[in-house]
This record gives structure tokens, sequence and C-alpha cells, in this order.
């Protein structure tokens, strides 16, 4: 009998702690960390005592966060749907700017060829014509160009002879013109009663005379062999004395 007023006794105190630790609130628990006068870290999950400095605090058991009611729902659902057809609107201005402008040029890319390579066998590299670097003319370079060009060669340590007597050559060749002419004028006055072809045939031998002498020089600028204003500038000064003499010496 007293056994079983104990066990009811029992079964009644455990109903009264499940239905009160279900009245009561979820506690909160938090960790702090906090420094004291000495200096030592301190971890605990009771209040620091004053004075000491709190250096974090970690919450266990964050507060409940309070779902949002129907009209919190709705005006997001309204603020999505706003923002979605403003997003939609922009579209579709930039695809009217879009259609309203010209095309746009397409630029075209050319690749280069490949190397040469041997078909069958042998030694499939590249020739090393394939990778050298292309000098440009002095024919179709401009007199400041050329001179621009050979001081960049000089600076690099590069051989400059050929581009001086090509820059020389620039500088005396308009002086051809003038020369020939002088020269024509006493050929035109001792050969009027030889007619015509006589003072066709002397002028083209003088034109091939000049331009010849003109090409050997050059030859021997570019080898080394006279300086190249030397190499640029003695046909016209040979060629000018000749016309100088004929001039002094025609008969009038």
């Amino acid at each position: 009998m007293r056994q079983h007023r104990l066990h009811t006794v029992l079964i009644a105190a455990m109903a009264v702690a499940v239905i009160g630790a279900a009245a009561l609130p979820t506690a909160q628990a938090d960790i702090f960390t906090w420094v004291d006068a000495a200096g030592k870290v301190n971890i605990s999950n009771l209040d620091p005592p004053a004075g000491a400095r709190v250096t974090s605090v970690t919450h266990l058991n964050p507060p409940k966060v309070t779902p949002p009611s129907d009209a919190q729902r709705e005006a997001l659902r309204e603020q999505e749907v706003q923002a979605l057809a403003d997003r939609v609107r922009q579209l579709q201005d930039e695809v009217e700017y879009a259609r309203h402008q010209p095309p746009q040029r397409v630029v075209e890319y050319r690749v280069a060829p490949p190397p040469p390579m041997m078909p069958f066998g042998g030694d499939w590299s590249a020739p090393p014509s394939y990778f050298g670097t292309r000098q440009p003319a002095p024919e179709f370079m401009s007199y400041s160009q050329l001179r621009t060009y050979i001081d960049q060669l000089k600076t690099s340590g590069f051989d400059v002879i050929a581009q001086q007597v090509a820059l020389e050559r620039k500088a005396s060749f308009p002086f051809v013109t003038l020369i020939m002419t002088l020269i024509a004028v006493p050929f035109a006055v001792t050969a009027g009663r030889r007619g015509a072809m006589y003072g066709i045939g002397v002028g083209i031998v003088i034109a091939i005379t000049y331009w010849v002498a003109f090409s050997v020089f050059a030859a021997l600028g570019t080898g080394g062999v006279v300086a190249p204003m030397l190499a640029a500038w003695a046909p016209n000064l040979l060629f000018g004395a000749g016309a100088a003499y004929l001039l002094l010496t025609v008969r009038t």
C-alpha cells in the first residue's frame, strides 16, 4: 500500500515538472568572453563582474524571428512585381534604342598565312626568312622619315652607310633637271643645223650617261669606297662642271 502511494506521488511530480517546463519560456544562454583586472581572459556563461572588459558575447539561443504578416507579404510581393515590371520596361527601351541605331562597321582581320611546310618527311620547321623583320625601303620614305630611321639604326648599332647614301641622293637628285637643262642649251645652239633627230639622240645619250654615273657612284658609296655625300653629289658636280664649260665655250 505504501509503495503504491509512493508510485502515485512520483507520477504526479513528473507530470507537474513537464507541465511547468512547457509553460516556462525558452531560456537564452549567453557565453561571455571578458578580461579581468589582472589581464586574464575568462570565458563563462555567467555575467562578468563589474569593471571587466567584455571582448565578445556569443548567443547560443538567438531570439526567434517573428514571421511576417499577410500585409507584409503582400507588400513584398508588390515590390517584387514592380521591380520586375521596371526591368522589363528597361529591356524594351534598350531594344527599341538598338533598333534605331545605324549598323556598326564590321572590321575584317586577315590571318597571316602559315609558314611553308615540307609535304613528306624532312625538316618541318619554318625557314629563317619567315621570322625576319621586313626593312622599310628608303625609296618610299620622305627625307625626314629616312633621317629619323637612320638615327634609330645608329642608336641600335646597325650599319647605316646604304641609308645615308639614299638620304644624300634624295637631296641631290632634284638638281639633275637643272644640270640637264644647262647641258642641253649648248647642244641646242650648236646642233641646230644637224636637225631635230641629232639633238634627241644626244639628249638620250647624255641622260643614260648621267643615270649610269649616278648608279655607279651610289654603288661605290654603299660599298664604302667613297663617302655617302660624295657618292650622291659627284655626278652632279661632274656634269655641272661640264655644263658650265660648254656654256662658256659655246659659239653664238
